[in-house]
């Protein structure tokens, strides 16, 4: 069925049926913003499905916890905080840095907020909300004990006000994953009492970063019951 005056078209598909050339017309002349993601349909694809649990820390940071890239000669300590106004979590610097510009600082994405066998030999891009104690420029990363290929990502400058969005792309191998950290790099040393805050994590499969949304999106998968938020729609075949 085709939406109503104002609103957005949507399609009604049989469930198993295949998208074959006869409604793949009535899809493009109806509903130019459909497009298959797995196992389901999406309406306006501009937003993908967030992979994280608990992305958006509404309680607590459960699923994360603080990592800090020590390169050799390098040593850095810190104190992590769950900051409940800001929904956010804070690294405090207590002790060590300013021996080197290219210590990363960041989080560990544990097995209780990613199911890993979603992401072997994908490419995923991570992205999230940063703003630090001071203007600095900062460069994402990320990095897994099992190996990828960086992609892409990118700069921003940022400083204690506003939150800058930042994003890494890369290309997961095709071995079974346990481990991945995303973090932040500096053109400027850190020295005791610089922080970091990040927020509202979003890990999707794809090249690209999309608008950021917690990962509670579609609420059945089994029975393919429809849920709408904010103009996404998932059907399931």
């Amino acid at each position: 069925s085709s939406g109503g005056s104002g609103g957005s078209a949507t399609a009604t598909i049989d469930n198993g049926m295949h998208l074959n050339s006869v409604v793949q017309v009535f899809v493009n002349q109806f509903c130019p913003n459909v497009q298959v993601v797995s196992d389901f349909f999406q309406i306006n694809p501009t937003i993908r499905k967030n992979l994280l649990k608990n992305a958006d820390l509404t309680n607590n940071a459960d699923g994360y916890s603080s990592w800090f890239y020590n390169p050799i000669g390098a040593a850095i300590n810190g104190a992590t905080t769950y900051n409940s106004a800001s929904k956010s979590i804070r690294l405090d610097i207590t002790s060590g840095g300013g021996q080197q510009s290219n210590i990363g600082i960041g989080c560990k994405i544990n097995s209780t907020a990613l199911d890993f066998s979603q992401v072997k030999n994908k490419t995923i891009t991570i992205s999230y909300d940063v703003k630090t104690s001071s203007s600095r420029n900062v460069y994402p990363d990320a990095y897994s004990y099992q190996g990828f290929t960086i992609l892409n990502q990118n700069t921003v400058s940022a400083n204690n006000g506003t939150y800058k969005r930042v994003f890494v792309t890369v290309k997961l191998n095709n071995v079974n994953y346990s481990d991945l950290y995303f973090y932040a790099f500096s053109d400027n040393v850190w020295n005791s009492g610089d922080w970091l805050e990040f927020k509202n994590f979003k890990l999707e499969i794809g090249d690209t970063a999309t608008e950021f949304q917690p990962n509670n999106i579609v609420t059945n998968y089994v029975t393919g019951q429809r849920t709408q938020t904010n103009n996404l729609i998932l059907f399931q075949k």
